[in-house]
C-alpha cells in the first residue's frame, strides 16, 4: 500500500506518482487533518483521472459529492472530539454532549481559521484510501475517532434511507 501525509507534502509533486499506484491497482492513502480548499481541489483532479481513465466520467460529480461530504464529516468528528477534550466534557456522557453541541456548532464550525489550526496540532487525521480494479473503485475514508453509539445509529439511518431511493 502506498501511503501518503498530505500535511507535509507538496501536493503537486506527488500528483502523478500517485495517479500511477492508483492505476496499477496499488491501494493508495491519503492522510491529512484538515481539509484546505487546495487540498479538495487535489481529490477532484485525483478522482475526475481516474474516472478519465476508466470511462466513468459521468460519475465524477456525484463521486465528488460523496466524497466531500464524508471526508468533510470525519474531520466534523475529530473536531467534535477535539472541542469535548478542550473543555474536559466526557463525549460520551449524552447530557454533557447535548449542551455542549450547541457551542461547538457556533464556536467551532463557525472559525475554520481555528479548527484548522487546532486540528493539524492534534492528533487527529483523516485516511481517503483508493483502490482500482477491472471493474470497481474501492474508496474507504476513515478518522482515528472512536465512533458514538449515537453516530453510529444516525449513519445507518442514512445509509437505510440512502438505500430506499
Amino acid at each position: 500500500m502506498a501511503q501518503y501525509d498530505l500535511d507535509h507534502q507538496n501536493l503537486t509533486e506527488i500528483r502523478q506518482e500517485i495517479i500511477q499506484n492508483i492505476y496499477k491497482g496499488e491501494e493508495t492513502k491519503l492522510s491529512f487533518s484538515f481539509p484546505q480548499k487546495k487540498l479538495m481541489v487535489f481529490f477532484n483532479g485525483i478522482i475526475s483521472n481516474v474516472l478519465g481513465h476508466i470511462d466513468l466520467m459521468f460519475l465524477l460529480d456525484s463521486f465528488i459529492t460523496i466524497l466531500r461530504e464524508s471526508l468533510l464529516n470525519a474531520v466534523k468528528a475529530n473536531a467534535k472530539r477535539l472541542y469535548f477534550k478542550s473543555h474536559n466534557v466526557d463525549i460520551t456522557n449524552e447530557k454533557a454532549y447535548n449542551d455542549i453541541m450547541h457551542n461547538f456548532k457556533n464556536e467551532v464550525i463557525g472559525d475554520l481559521a481555528v479548527l484548522e489550526s487546532n486540528l493539524k496540532q492534534s492528533t487527529f487525521f483523516v485516511n481517503f484510501s483508493i483502490k482500482l480494479t477491472k471493474s470497481k473503485i474501492h474508496f474507504r475514508i476513515e478518522n482515528n475517532a472512536l465512533i458514538l453509539p449515537k453516530e453510529s445509529e444516525r449513519i445507518n439511518m442514512r445509509i437505510t434511507q440512502a438505500w430506499e431511493f
